[in-house]
């Protein structure tokens, strides 16, 4: 007897190449002793019941994520004019710095701006009461269908987490100044060092966030300043303590492509803003760098943005298709071709189906019919203010201003920059008066034609009441989100009581009632009584003595 050989599942079969069977991934280089002709050259040949999976969709171009202070986006023109910046250069992951929404009812807040999805932790209120602060998170959406969860660890600090290979961890973080107390100082990244050692070993950590700090080339490989400040040594201690790095430090670059904040007073340029990775992950860091692309946003920051080759784990897309019964209703010659495609579908049926097997033809024959002769709606897109020709204009302006004053840096230059970035503003705002008249009309219209249901469909749209209110479930684990499911239905369905339950005595135990075989007598009367059309019932029996 031969002794039966084991494959090594590790290694392709015979007649398949390694780089085809390793799925196009690293394999030794071409010109190997395994690159010669094979007979089956596609690799293994999938099987007949086998349907590829796209749960996992890879990024086969660069993932890109990025930090970004912007000052301020209370204003709706500049809040949307962020989520076309965001969209426009492809950042599916944004981490955002002094938003400036307050918003005391709800820890985290969820919004969609134009195609984007915005999340925000409130901001706080200083001595003067002016909105302060604030943390949040501009995803795409593909990030946003990638989202697991999303909570808030303090005021400063929001943490979010994709699915993915690996899972992806998103720290936001914005730091004290350098002027500010040392205490807060302290207290911030003792806080931020907690969040960071709650994140398991083998998932990906990007930590976005403005620090206020400046590194000098003892703390940094490539960095912008000389030395290093008060707050740039509490950065450097933390990067030690857990093996992290700031990856748009890692690159060379020219002295324009590092700076990331320009103030507006002096003009002096620093390097404020950085995004931490760990070094485990560093080779999966294709390039990071500062840009200019949202200065029409009003920030004084520039951008920050990484590449970085992950991928991110993603429902399966359903696609739903939408038929126009509308047409369908109003056109004789549809209605007739559906009848005649379900009459000679169905009469091909077997009669000696039984009875769920013949429902279940019928459906599928209504549903081939369907697919035959219904027309199919056309899907609806949503204009985008973004996109407008009016904020097209003003948005060039902006750029042309822009480069106007780096190539001039005067006093006039200035002053013509920031008056094209409020004509954009106020353009936005222009176009949306325009389309809140243009929907008044539409209820008016409506109303005048009896057609309250649209009306009514209108306002809602405008005030937003029929909007689904987005959230997660609160729980830093899957321990946590039980309790918090196990207390909300306890408020809903009431404390149960506790001890022995007591038996509750049969009521027909103590009812004077024969239950013994009936007798001609009562069978009689019973006879009579449906014969004259009574109720059987308790007065319909004769009583026994």
């Amino acid at each position: 007897m031969k002794n039966k050989v084991i494959p090594n599942p590790i290694l392709p079969a015979a007649g398949v190449r390694r780089n085809i069977a390793a799925d196009g991934g690293a394999g030794p280089p071409p010109g190997g002793q395994h690159d010669d002709w094979t007979p089956n050259p596609q690799g293994r040949v999938q099987s007949d019941h086998s349907t590829p999976s796209n749960a996992l969709l890879r990024c086969r171009r660069p993932f890109v994520m990025g930090t970004f202070n912007a000052c301020t986006v209370r204003e709706e023109a500049r809040l949307v004019e962020l989520a076309h910046c965001a969209e426009e250069r492809g950042v599916e992951i944004l981490g955002i710095q002094e938003h400036r929404r307050v918003h005391t009812d709800d820890r985290i807040v969820y919004r969609r701006v134009e195609r984007c999805t915005f999340i925000t932790a409130s901001a706080w209120r200083n001595e003067a009461q002016a909105a302060t602060g604030g943390v949040g998170l501009m995803l795409g959406s593909l990030a946003r269908k990638a989202l697991r969860r999303v909570y808030h660890h303090t005021d400063r600090i929001l943490i979010a987490e994709f699915s993915g290979n690996p899972v992806t961890t998103v720290i936001v973080v914005y730091s004290p100044t350098n002027v500010a107390p040392p205490e807060e100082v302290e207290k911030f990244y003792e806080d931020l060092a907690t969040a960071v050692r709650d994140v398991p070993a083998h998932n990906f950590l990007a930590i976005l966030g403005d620090f206020n700090a400046r590194l000098g080339p003892e703390d940094a490989r490539f960095p912008y300043h000389d030395s290093t400040n008060r707050n740039g040594a509490y950065l450097t201690a933390l990067l030690m303590e857990h093996e992290l790095l700031p990856a748009n430090t890692m690159f060379r670059k020219r002295t324009g492509k590092r700076w990331t904040f320009q103030d507006r007073a002096s003009g002096m340029l620093r390097q404020l803003d950085y995004i931490l990775v760990r070094q485990k992950w560093r080779n999966s860091i294709l390039n990071a760098e500062p840009y200019s692309t949202f200065s029409s946003v009003g920030s004084d920051h520039r951008v920050v943005s990484m590449r970085v080759r992950l991928s991110l784990r993603v429902p399966k897309p359903s696609p739903r298709i939408r038929y126009d019964w509308k047409a369908f209703s109003t056109d004789p010659g549809l209605q007739a071709r559906y009848t005649e495609e379900v009459r000679s579908r169905f009469q091909l049926l077997d009669e000696g189906l039984e009875p769920s097997s013949e429902y279940r033809r019928f459906v599928v024959t209504n549903k081939e019919a369907t697919r035959l002769c219904v027309p199919v709606l056309d899907k609806t897109r949503t204009s985008l203010q973004s996109r407008h020709p009016d904020i097209v204009v003003a948005r060039g302006r902006v750029e042309e201003a822009r480069l106007g004053y780096v190539s001039e840096p005067t006093v006039e230059r200035r002053g013509i920059l920031n008056e094209a970035k409020q004509l954009l503003f106020s353009t936005y705002d222009k176009i949306k008066g325009e389309e809140l008249m243009e929907r008044v009309q539409r209820v008016q219209a409506a109303q005048g034609e009896r057609q309250y249901g649209e009306a009514w469909r209108v306002i809602n749209e405008m005030t937003g009441r029929k909007r689904t209110k987005e959230g997660q479930v609160e729980g830093h684990s899957p321990e946590e989100r039980v309790v918090t499911w196990f207390n909300h239905f306890r408020r809903l369905l009431g404390t149960t009581t506790e001890g022995d339950e007591e038996e509750i005595p049969s009521f027909l135990q103590n009812l004077n009632i024969d239950d013994g075989p009936f007798t001609t007598s009562e069978f009689a009367r019973a006879k009579t009584t449906l014969r004259e059309g009574k109720v059987l019932g308790r007065m319909a029996y004769p009583q026994r003595s």
